[in-house]
């Protein structure tokens, strides 16, 4: 479920503003299910070795994920080799399932997996996800160094203030 609105704002023909609230809620994760119900199969690489079956299912079981952001963006043209803008987002990212890394993107949710060994109470706590970033800044100015009829040469110098993540 996704909730979005936005705000923008002409400045004159040079400029633009633009604020956006983003209210995001998941549900129906892939959980990776192992239980003493599953049974067993029997391994195809190792004949003879027996392992758990998994069953992959789609869950909500006591998992929550949601993130709000006020994200404000701008962007100014001074004369007609000179430009600037940037942009800013306050977040939160809150409950006690990422389903996703940097590395590989979606992945399974292990709530189900044994769960007669663990509490949800302190094996999945909610609190601030691996992703929440509170705040991200980013300014920049563009140049146009040289712009001739056959040439052009632009620069940039770009800024980033990032606030750290939260870990533990």
């Amino acid at each position: 479920i996704e909730l979005a609105d936005e705000l923008s704002k002409r400045l004159g023909a040079k400029g633009l503003v633009r604020a956006d609230l983003i209210d995001r809620s998941w549900s129906n994760f892939y959980v990776n299910r192992v239980d003493m119900g599953t049974g067993t199969v029997t391994s195809p690489e190792v004949p003879g070795v027996e392992l758990d079956r998994a069953f992959i299912v789609n869950s909500d079981a006591g998992l929550e994920k949601t993130y709000k952001a006020f994200m404000l963006q701008g962007q100014y043209r001074f004369t007609d080799w000179l430009s600037a803008g940037g942009n800013y987002t306050l977040s939160k990212a809150y409950g006690n399932v990422a389903q996703e890394n940097f590395g590989s993107g979606p992945i399974l949710e292990t709530t189900l997996q044994y769960p007669e060994y663990v509490q949800a109470s302190w094996n999945k706590p909610k609190g601030d996800l691996s992703q929440d970033q509170r705040h991200r800044a980013r300014l920049y100015a563009v140049v146009d160094v040289l712009n001739t009829k056959h040439n052009k040469l632009t620069a940039s110098v770009m800024h980033s203030l990032i606030s750290g993540q939260p870990y533990g």
